[in-house]
Parts: structure tokens; C-alpha cells; sequence
């Protein structure tokens, strides 16, 4: 029952006016939770396969980076704007290590046909706000207009991830965090 309640809790959480916090207190081992399953498909346009996939992508992009990608669609936006219910999602979601802020939270509304890629400021040099527009546009809306909904995330997800594990930087920098991290 728990991991029927905790979508909805942190959906619900989500459309709210003021960023809120979802308890998800003993949810860590559960693999159905929002946290651990990294794909929450509320408007049900992903098949099971299409999920897996994604999850496998999301997971070797976790290995190779240490970078979070969460995957969510939602049915509405019950009146936000997508920017303000990605954000606020995000936060009550606590995607990304907060010493790093490296969340990214790929959202689809699909009665109102509105996306949006919200990175953490961790990752704002990398995926800016030109290059996840690009995405958007050159990837991700082509398949969704051609009524291909799970090649348009897969291939979205593909992008973002691949942007990210060609950084000759990060790899570095986030071992030296870790090893402060752990003093």
C-alpha cells in the first residue's frame, strides 16, 4: 500500500503553492517508490519494457556520473505552470546529492502537452537551459509529435545522459567531494 501512496503523496506535494517535503521515511528499500524507481509514469505513456529501459539508462548514467535523472509524467498540471510544478517536484523529491546538486528532473503533462528538463545549479554549466531547450526541441518533441511518446524519452534520456558522461571534468571534482564528504 505504501508505494501506491507515496506517488500520490509526493504528487500532491507537488502542486502545491509552496515547495513541500515528502516523507519517505522507510521507502528506501522499496523499489516501487519515486526514489528508487527513477521513472513514475502517472500518465501511463510508457510501456513496462519502455520503463525498464529507461531505469537501465537512468542507472548507468547514476554509475558513470553520480548524476540523477528522474523520469515523471503526470495526467495535469492542475493549473501550475510546468516550470513551477517541475521545481517544486524536484525539491520534494530531493533529486540529486545535495553537495552537489545534481538532479535532473525530465517532467511530461499530458493534458497540456507541457515538458520541461529542470537541472540542478550542480549541473547548470553542463545541461544549460539552451541545450536542454535544444533537446526538447530536436529530440524529444519530433517523436512526441510523430506519436512516438517512448522513443521521445528514451532518446531525450539518451541525450541528457550522454552530455553528461562526456565531461572530462566532473569525474575528478566529484571524487575529491566524496572523500571530504566521508571525513
Amino acid at each position: 500500500m505504501k508505494a501506491a501512496i507515496l506517488p500520490l503523496v509526493a504528487l500532491v506535494a507537488a502542486c502545491s503553492s509552496e515547495p513541500a517535503v515528502v516523507n519517505v521515511v522507510g521507502a528506501a528499500n522499496d523499489n516501487t517508490s519515486p526514489q528508487r524507481s527513477l521513472v513514475y509514469d502517472g500518465a501511463d505513456m510508457l510501456s513496462d519494457a519502455a520503463e525498464e529501459r529507461l531505469r537501465r539508462r537512468i542507472l548507468d548514467l547514476e554509475a558513470a556520473t553520480g548524476d540523477e535523472l528522474f523520469v515523471w509524467t503526470t495526467p495535469s498540471l492542475e493549473g501550475q505552470t510546468i516550470e513551477a510544478y517541475s521545481l517544486n517536484l524536484g525539491r520534494s523529491l530531493g533529486i540529486g546529492k545535495p553537495e552537489l546538486d545534481n538532479g535532473i528532473l525530465f517532467v511530461v503533462a499530458r493534458d497540456e502537452r507541457r515538458l520541461r528538463i529542470e537541472v540542478g545549479s550542480g549541473l547548470e554549466g553542463l545541461l544549460t537551459d539552451v541545450a536542454a531547450g535544444r533537446i526538447i526541441r530536436r529530440t524529444i518533441e519530433p517523436a512526441f509529435r510523430d506519436g512516438e511518446f517512448e522513443r521521445g524519452f528514451e532518446e531525450g534520456a539518451d541525450v541528457i545522459a550522454d552530455l553528461l558522461e562526456e565531461d572530462p571534468v566532473r569525474p575528478r571534482y566529484r571524487s575529491e567531494v566524496r572523500r571530504r564528504a566521508a571525513q
